[in-house]
């Protein structure tokens, strides 16, 4: 939500806002410039509060100034701030120290980095790489990523940066960071319906939470894109999007190669048809050259990758640039709502064996393996927002950021999240309420139970040899701090390469882009 260089100390001057930053003479706030955001600045003479939150309908606007306030006001302004419904970033610099506090819902967490005796801050990650010290890589962060045991925490693959967690607060006296979690969160427990309800009763209240979300914050529905790939998260999105605006939004989607690729084209031209949406944006995956690690894609971009990135970057940059091309400014998306229809493990008989569950693959060096036997150390407490759904706004956020848009995550809001929870099991499991919804708005089996899966790992499995196998190949013969520091076995990646280039592929393989984009990651800082 902002970007910024600031250290604690006797002002040089009084802090002036010019419409776009705020300055002292040697600290600076730049708030992320967007319709949908808004900054407000107080300035008791000793200390100055700088607030940059979403706009919410039926809220006055902020005074575009440095407001001056008396000392008992500032106490009462920020516990004020920190009952905002919408996301929000507050940031404090007094004499002593700096204190940067995130709000509930990390639609652009910030990460944080010293510079000399300035904290900077940034929701783009590549503003920090040059505090970061390649070699100075965090081995159990990166051990989780690379045995698929990722968790939320203040770790990034740095350690000289850090993520802004959700509720958490961060204070810095030019010459340490502190970051201080909150309590944890408390949440709701499934119950049973009542014997005589009325399941309509459920949807409707579905419908009516959902389009809460979308309509908090001032949207303009002409200036909204809505990815809709045709699952069913997205497709109850755009589906709420499309009756509360008809005809004015724009949709969007990566499509997939084969015969999922075929499956989804026809799913989405019924989700789209009858005029729902003023434009459709599609970026052809495979057709486009855009899959992950493309060679030309590398060329341009290759040393900006992040280590999160999601495999799609190329594609899903193109999308977005697309989007904005056509005058749009904000983007909805189905991101959480798997983790708003979750099951339990307590009300699950049997799981498929993902992450812990899983053993190293045979890639993965004695170092990794070792720390990602215990992959919760230092992780944040249990957060508002499901900390996959987090981990998910994090990895979305730049890239919308970067091309001018802001994210509408409404899965990600706490009164629908708390609704998913309460629902029984049966409402829940295989996304029942999605698939409901979505019947009961007229939609077929073709929509709501596909006969193939429409994910990108056909597109994964296309790119391996073509783009991600160079990629390791060269860090074989180059080198690399995550060979060197026994995070991944050169042994168990040359018979997996070679395996791979005789054609005989594994499930898992898939796995290899993590690693290939770590690997340049690390070799860009």
């Amino acid at each position: 939500m902002l970007t910024c260089s600031v250290q604690p100390g006797p002002r040089e001057r009084a802090w002036t806002w010019d419409g776009k930053r705020l300055t002292d003479g040697r600290s600076w706030i730049d708030p992320y410039p967007h319709t949908l955001l808004e900054t407000a600045v107080y300035d008791d003479g000793q200390r100055l509060l700088t607030i940059v939150r979403e706009r919410l309908v039926g809220e006055p606007a902020a005074v575009a100034d440095v407001v001056p306030i008396v000392a008992d006001e500032y106490d009462r302004l920020l516990v004020d701030a920190r009952t905002w419904r919408g996301d929000y970033v507050l940031v404090e610099v007094t004499p002593s120290v700096v204190r940067l506090t995130a709000g509930v819902l990390g639609n652009a967490p910030l990460y944080l980095a010293a510079d000399g005796p300035a904290l900077r801050a940034s929701w783009e990650l590549l503003d920090l790489r040059g505090l970061a010290s390649g070699d100075r890589l965090d081995a159990l962060e990166a051990a989780r990523f690379l045995t698929m045991r990722t968790r939320y925490s203040t770790a990034t693959l740095f350690t000289d940066v850090h993520r802004l967690t959700e509720r958490a607060a961060a204070t810095w006296d030019s010459q340490r960071l502190d970051i201080a979690f909150p309590e944890p969160a408390r949440h709701a427990l499934a119950r049973p319906l009542a014997t005589d309800a009325d399941p309509d009763r459920v949807l409707d209240a579905y419908e009516q939470l959902l389009a809460d979300a979308l309509t908090l914050r001032p949207v303009g529905p002409d200036r909204l894109g809505v990815q809709l790939s045709g699952g069913l998260d997205s497709a109850n999105v755009g589906l709420s999007v499309a009756t509360l605006w008809p005809g004015r939004a724009t949709a969007a989607a990566m499509l997939l190669p084969g015969p999922a690729g075929a499956q989804q084209r026809r799913r989405r031209a019924l989700m789209t048809a009858g005029g729902r949406y003023a434009h459709d944006v599609l970026v052809p995956v495979v057709e486009s050259g855009l899959t992950p690690l493309a060679p030309r894609w590398l060329a341009e971009y290759g040393d900006r990758l992040r280590p999160h990135d999601d495999a799609q970057q190329p594609a899903t940059v193109e999308m977005h640039t697309a989007l904005a091309a056509r005058g749009v400014t904000t983007v909805a998306t189905g991101v959480g709502g798997d983790e708003m229809t979750s099951v339990t493990e307590e009300e699950t008989v049997t799981r498929p064996a993902v992450g812990d569950d899983m053993p190293p693959a045979p890639w993965i060096g004695y170092a990794a393996a070792g720390l990602a036997e215990d992959p919760n150390i230092g992780i944040a407490p249990a957060s508002v927002v499901n900390e996959m759904t987090l981990l998910a706004h994090a990895c979305a956020a730049p890239m919308l950021l970067g091309s001018g848009l802001w994210p509408l995550h409404p899965y990600g809001d706490p009164t629908l999240i708390r609704f998913g929870e309460s629902l029984p099991v049966e409402w829940r499991s295989r996304k029942y309420l999605h698939r409901a919804r979505l019947v009961r708005a007229g939609y077929g089996p073709e929509v709501t139970e596909p006969r193939l899966r429409e994910n990108f790992g056909e597109v994964m499995r296309w790119a391996l040899p073509r783009n991600i196998t160079p990629v390791l190949a060269e860090m074989l013969t180059g080198g690399s701090p995550l060979i060197e520091q026994g995070l991944v076995d050169p042994d168990g990646l040359t018979a997996t390469l070679d395996r791979v280039h005789a054609g005989r592929p594994a499930d898992r393989d898939t796995e290899l882009y993590e690693l290939a984009a770590m690997h340049l990651a690390v070799a860009a800082a």
